[in-house]
């Protein structure tokens, strides 16, 4: 998925269970025009979308076997529709699970939980949006079967699954069913990768953790899980 600057939306790739929200599960070989609109945001998961629109309003689209859309249902959409009538800054899909943030910095996730990736302290299944957090977040990553997000005063926080270590918590385990603080210090951006995470602290070095049997942390090492944070590179 794309947004050119124009803020049209645009997918290429496999089209199962309508992923694309164009009505169609037909595969694209090249870029196709999805929505002329002003889209401000586009995140892709394991084969749904979820995005906010220029008036700040939540959709997504796609696959919706565990309530990942967030609509109340678990019926697949091959076109957008609107999740609730609330104002987002910002929505990420993890593999089958979506978090997001609402304009008053409060953070919310849906979809599956078996190994607490949506951190409401439970392991169940939510097919609407579920408040996790009443503070003020600045930025959230949706993982495989983990969540990182930002708060607005630079602390990093994490749960769901650690069996790899994502969670930098020194430990590689147990899974975390609700958000804890994980590594001290100021942060300005985390993402979720494959069961590894990558995050770059206030002063602009890059760090890295969790699975890396190929050599994804970029550390210099492969088949050598990382349970906390290692320095990846120092430049800013």
């Amino acid at each position: 998925m794309g947004i050119k600057p124009d803020q049209s939306v645009w997918a290429w790739g496999r089209n199962g269970y309508g992923r694309f929200g164009d009505g169609s599960t037909a595969t694209k070989t090249a870029p196709v025009l999805i929505s002329a609109g002003y889209w401000g945001a586009a995140s892709a998961g394991a084969a749904f979308v979820t995005s906010i629109n220029s008036d700040e309003s939540l959709w997504s689209w796609g696959s919706n076997s565990s309530g990942q859309l967030g609509d109340g249902t678990t019926s697949s959409k091959s076109m957008p529709i609107k999740i609730g009538s609330d104002n987002w800054s910002s929505t990420d899909a993890g593999w089958t699970h979506t978090a997001a943030i609402k304009n008053d910095g409060t953070l919310w996730s849906w979809g599956i939980n078996f190994r607490g990736q949506l951190g409401d302290g439970s392991s169940e299944e939510r097919h609407s949006p579920v408040m996790i957090d009443s503070s003020s977040w600045a930025q959230v990553s949706a993982g495989m079967r983990n969540t990182m997000a930002i708060k607005s005063d630079g602390t990093l926080w994490g749960w769901g699954q650690n069996s790899t270590g994502q969670l930098a918590d020194g430990t590689g385990g147990p899974d975390q069913l609700t958000p804890i603080q994980i590594i001290p210090g100021t942060w300005q951006y985390v993402s979720n990768g494959y069961l590894y995470t990558m995050a770059i602290r206030g002063d602009g070095t890059l760090w890295g953790w969790g699975y890396n049997l190929n050599a994804q942390l970029g550390d210099g090492t492969s088949w050598t899980e990382r349970y906390s944070p290692v320095l990846i590179n120092s430049d800013s």
